[in-house]
């Protein structure tokens, strides 16, 4: 293995010929060093787990080795033993920690160095947050001439209360260290009130200031069981200021019992990598030597390749799977993708699993239990972009099979729908030669190449990329590097010249044939007018095949199945379903994507709609000017611009294409019929048409507020209120998700005695209800809307 293979592995560069070694400025002099032996071992680790990403050894002197090697920003700042993994793996008891911190005046004081007492403090208080991990508890007590406890926790976790602890989350930990970067020396010592804080069972305490022979009696008076036997608490006094963060950060050596031994590893919760490979776990092992701890080995994989295989486990629409930890904490569900902007968030898979029957099989999981159980459960599918659409739910009957995963306390679940059969597309035999075209065009590039806007492109001809859920052993599709020869034998397998498979799951082959139907169309599209007009065609099926014209190169990570375009698609089933304005990257221009599901047939049968089933989605994207013209050649009525304003909304309420943005399209992107026509939305709002819904999203910890108009909306016309009182309608776009809304210009004369009435165009008074117009009373009546 070289170097270079590792490029994609690591998103930086590193050497697998080196180690690299981080060597705390609070070190002992001339620490101990490991021998190569770790580095060979670190090779042949990464050669049998490809997945593997930072491996490392934390010493107990405060040397951290790590491979591959790579640049650090800094050396002597890194200490390993005061790491959250480090410290797991010393002592993954629970811990619940009381941080007690001085700020009266006198800690205004400095050391021999300039550094104030209350730094020194602050940086020690900081230091023992850093240790915790999100098992551990904690709280932080501050006091002057009065004292107080931290709780302005804004995740909430049950317990985030001054009289109890709040679990160490990444973001409860963020909260609370910077309230303590912000805490200033002033006032007077309120040593008892502090301490009654912090322990509470101690009854009253001395006002005065404490001295070691009252606190070493505090600490005496508590015990706590460790191992097999009870160890009673301990007082340290700390001499020199300076000392203060090292001596207050070692605390989990009071846990230490001499002698123990373990060979059960320790996994972390999901974590963001410091070297921006993502949300990662670490698994983790201390390290003894005749009874002694010498240090902890760890090593790190990313949570999408640790369990892939559970990702990408979804044989049918409606059966999924799921893993959560020994706290009931989700590492892996298909409604909670882990964010990738900011730590994760810990969320029990009660947040996801609703129904008061899976408590039993959530109880049993967390206690490594197994077992099955069938009943009706709740499917929370997106409805597209589920930020702007929000989600939808259905019934399923289900049955959960459930296990523990050897060697972890991690518990999988398996979701199968009852009766909810896999399809499988008939035999398709083999691609004719040299029809396959495999979207690395950085290894096996197109025999005819041009540029599409400002992508390289295969010229007159598609191309197809695989998501992992194409691959029988999705693992091995991340974890490897793709490689030209791999690209041609994929090639040989497709056009059947082997019966390798390549790890392609049965079935993408026939969807790879059966689409090559769709190039055909493509290419003979090419001499219309309007393929000036469309950037992109594609076509994407259920095993993650995505064929797209002209053959480009997609993401190493692109998954069609899980694009907003295809969920909005699969939302709409049945109609051709027209996605908002966005940039397009190739060309830099404004766009609107147009979808549909493709349906499963039979031969000679024709399509059933009652019960033929989606097997992927079609799309192309047109350019957003264009598509305008298409409106007003269809809607004539909306060339009347000083008389009429026409405005395309999707079932969403979100604006495709509107007037105001003509001389610019992309000022339209992410626009809201409430923002640009208050007053129509207000309407539409109070006539029960765009109807609010609310969504959690659990991501950040927001609530959503996304709109829909339901599918059986018919033609409605209003008014709006107070002061322009305009005609409006509201024009369902037969077989699309889309309806135009046509408003006239003229403003009606409304009186001044109802906001709500208006005499708009001798229309005659109208109340907020829906009002019933006549023919000859309609100001937009005599144009036709059946187009």
């Amino acid at each position: 293995m070289t170097q270079e293979n590792l490029f994609l592995n690591f998103t930086k560069k590193v050497s697998t010929t080196k180690v690299c070694e981080l060597v705390s400025s609070n070190a002992k002099y001339n620490p101990v060093r490991l021998q190569r032996a770790f580095q060979k071992a670190c090779v042949e680790n990464l050669s049998n787990v490809p997945s593997l990403k930072w491996q490392y050894f934390g010493s107990e002197q405060g040397v951290t080795t790590t491979f591959p090697a790579t640049k650090a920003s800094s050396c002597g700042s890194y200490d390993n033993r005061f790491r959250p993994w480090y410290v797991q793996s010393v002592m993954p008891l629970r811990k619940q920690i009381v941080i007690v911190i001085d700020k009266s005046g006198s800690m205004a004081q400095t050391d021999n160095s300039g550094v104030s007492y209350m730094e020194l403090a602050r940086q020690a208080a900081k230091t023992i947050i850093d240790t915790l991990n999100a098992y551990d508890e904690f709280a932080v007590v501050d006091f002057s001439t009065y004292a107080s406890v931290y709780n302005n926790f804004k995740i909430s976790n049950g317990g985030c209360f001054s009289n109890t602890f709040a679990l160490a989350t990444p973001q409860n930990k963020k909260l609370v260290k910077d309230y303590v970067s912000g805490i200033a020396a002033s006032g007077g010592t309120a040593y008892a009130s502090a301490l009654n804080m912090a322990f509470t069972f101690f009854g009253n305490i001395s006002s005065k200031t404490p001295d070691g022979t009252v606190l070493s009696q505090m600490a005496q008076s508590t015990t706590i069981k460790v191992g097999s036997s009870n160890k009673t608490g301990t007082y340290t006094a700390v001499y020199n200021p300076s000392d203060l963060r090292n001596k207050m950060a070692s605390y989990y050596y009071f846990f230490l019992v001499p002698g123990q031994t373990t060979n059960v590893p320790n996994w972390s919760l999901p974590h963001l990598d410091i070297w921006e490979l993502g949300t990662i776990l670490t698994t983790s092992l201390p390290v003894y030597i005749g009874g002694r701890l010498v240090g902890v080995a760890a090593a790190d994989m990313t949570l999408e390749e640790l369990l892939v295989e559970s990702s990408y486990f979804k044989p049918t629409k409606f059966s999924y799977s799921f893993v959560i930890n020994e706290e009931g904490f989700v590492l892996n569900h298909p409604n909670f993708p882990y964010a990738t902007d900011g730590d994760p968030l810990l969320v029990e898979a009660t947040l996801f699993e609703r129904d008061q029957e899976f408590l039993s099989v959530f109880v049993s999981m967390k206690s490594g239990g197994s077992g099955n159980k069938t009943f009706v459960s709740t499917r929370i599918l997106p409805a597209g972009d589920s930020k702007m659409y929000g989600v939808r739910e259905m019934k399923v009957k289900s049955t959960y099979y459930w296990k523990q995963i050897p060697g972890t306390k991690f518990s999988l679940c398996l979701v199968l729908a009852d009766e909810d059969a896999q399809r499988v597309l008939a035999s398709q035999g083999s691609l004719a030669s040299g029809t396959f075209l495999y979207h690395r065009f950085d290894l096996v590039p197109p025999t005819q190449q041009c540029y599409h806007g400002r992508s390289f492109c295969a010229k007159n001809q598609s191309s197809i990329a695989l998501a992992a859920r194409s691959f029988k052993d999705p693992e091995i599709y991340m974890s490897q590097n793709t490689s030209v020869s791999y690209v041609r034998s994929l090639m040989d397998y497709m056009e059947g010249k082997s019966l390798h498979a390549v790890n392609i799951k049965p079935g993408v082959k026939d969807a790879a044939v059966a689409t090559y139907k769709a190039d055909e169309l493509w290419k003979a599209a090419e001499a219309d007018e309007l393929n000036r007009q469309v950037f992109w065609r594609y076509v994407a099926t259920e095993e993650g095949l995505f064929r797209i014209f002209p053959g480009t190169q997609m993401p190493s990570n692109f998954d069609p199945v899980k694009r907003a375009w295809y969920e909005s698609a699969q939302a709409n089933q049945g109609k051709y379903v027209i996605i908002p304005p966005y940039r397009d990257a190739a060309s830099n221009v404004s766009v609107v994507t147009l979808a549909k599901t493709l349906m499963e047939g039979r031969r000679g049968e024709g399509h059933k709609p009652a019960t033929d089933k989606s097997i992927g989605v079609m799309g192309t994207d047109i350019v957003t000017s264009y598509f305008r013209q298409v409106i007003l050649e269809l809607y004539p009525i909306c060339n009347q611009t000083s008389l009429y304003k026409c405005i395309l909304i999707d079932n969403a309420g979100f604006v495709i294409t509107a007037e105001q943005f003509v001389t610019n399209p992309m000022d339209a992107f992410n626009k809201h019929i409430a923002g640009i026509e208050p007053e129509i939305a207000h309407r539409l709002q109070t006539s029960n048409i765009l109807l609010s819904q609310k969504c959690a999203n659990i991501e950040n910890a927001l609530i959503h507020e996304t709109f829909q108009i339901l599918p059986n909306q018919t033609r409605f016309g209003g008014t709006t209120g107070y002061p322009a009182c305009q005609y409006f309608e509201l024009l369902p776009v037969n077989g699309t998700n889309t309806y135009l809304i046509v408003a006239s210009k003229q403003a009606g004369s409304c009186g001044s005695s109802s906001p709500w009435w208006c005499g708009c165009n001798g229309i005659g008074s109208t109340t907020d209800s829906a009002p019933v117009y006549t023919q000859d009373h309609n100001p937009l009546s005599g144009w036709s809307t059946a187009r």
